[in-house]
């Protein structure tokens, strides 16, 4: 089993760059729907149409608990209380060790942040 990995970028635009390694993800599908369900960050996303928007909602949303976070300057806290492990380094560095467990599939993800 893999550890997640999340990388945090403060760049100097303002922007914050967001990487994340290895998230373990759960797809289900009920009839025509999609769910994509996050235990790590407790984000899903969901579709009527296909897994892949049901994937790109996701994303949208991961973005949204990010910028959030970030805009509340409550990230830190909040990953802490997600089982989020931080690391110093360049940026930030954070492990979660429960991220990826039965039934998950391990997803990597870009982010950008607006300030």
């Amino acid at each position: 089993m893999n550890n997640s990995k999340l990388y945090i970028d403060h760049k100097t635009d303002g922007t914050v760059q967001i990487n994340i390694v290895d998230l373990g993800i759960a797809f289900k599908r009920r009839g025509n729907a999609w769910t994509v369900f996050c235990p790590s960050f407790k984000v899903l996303g969901f579709s009527k149409k296909s897994k892949k928007d049901a994937l790109k909602d996701f994303e949208q949303n991961l973005t949204v608990f990010f910028g959030i976070h970030l805009d509340e300057n409550s990230l830190y806290g909040i990953l802490e209380s997600l089982s989020w492990n931080r690391r110093s380094g360049n940026g930030i560095e954070a492990v979660n060790k429960e991220s990826i467990g039965p039934g998950l599939v391990p997803q990597d993800f870009e982010l950008a942040i607006a300030a």
